[in-house]
């Protein structure tokens, strides 16, 4: 997409954050099912920093998804280097930049959801099915918000 009046939006999502909060998510999953009788499948869906190997692909693999899907309605840039995922976003100039927080914290609930989607789709896919659902709403988020525009001041 060409745009003769653009702006620049920049989003960077560090890896170590992305690992940190899908590993606490998947250590509170883990916990809630040890109520029951699932013990085994509750110690399995757990992750360490030990598995961050495993889980590193996940989130390179979600951060170039991402990327598909904004330059569906925009123009990104993406790269990933000293642990950080660098968006540059190139958008209309009427693109409404209060929307950038937003977006970010939408890219980065995408991508825990999707590494944790990832993580889980061998071990408990009923599951994981959930947190793919989680990472899909926010990909809607995300169109959306960059489609919004500044009102015309009159």
């Amino acid at each position: 997409l060409k745009f003769r009046n653009k702006m620049n939006i920049s989003i960077s999502v560090t890896l170590s954050e992305v690992l940190t909060q899908a590993r606490k998510r998947l250590y509170y999953k883990g916990e809630s099912l040890k109520e029951g009788d699932a013990i085994q499948l509750a110690t399995t869906l757990q992750a360490s920093a030990d598995e961050d190997d495993v889980l590193t692909p996940f989130a390179q693999s979600a951060a170039e998804r991402m990327c598909d899907l904004i330059n569906k309605t925009a123009s990104v840039n993406y790269s990933f280097g000293t642990g950080t995922f660098s968006f540059s976003i190139t958008a209309p100039a009427n693109f409404d930049e209060n929307q950038s927080p937003l977006i970010k914290g939408s890219i980065f609930k995408f991508m825990v959801n999707r590494v944790i989607g990832e993580w889980l789709s061998d071990v408990a896919p009923n599951i994981a099915k959930t947190y793919f659902e989680l990472s899909m709403e926010s990909e809607r988020d995300i169109v959306t918000r960059i489609a919004k525009r500044k009102k015309p001041v009159s």
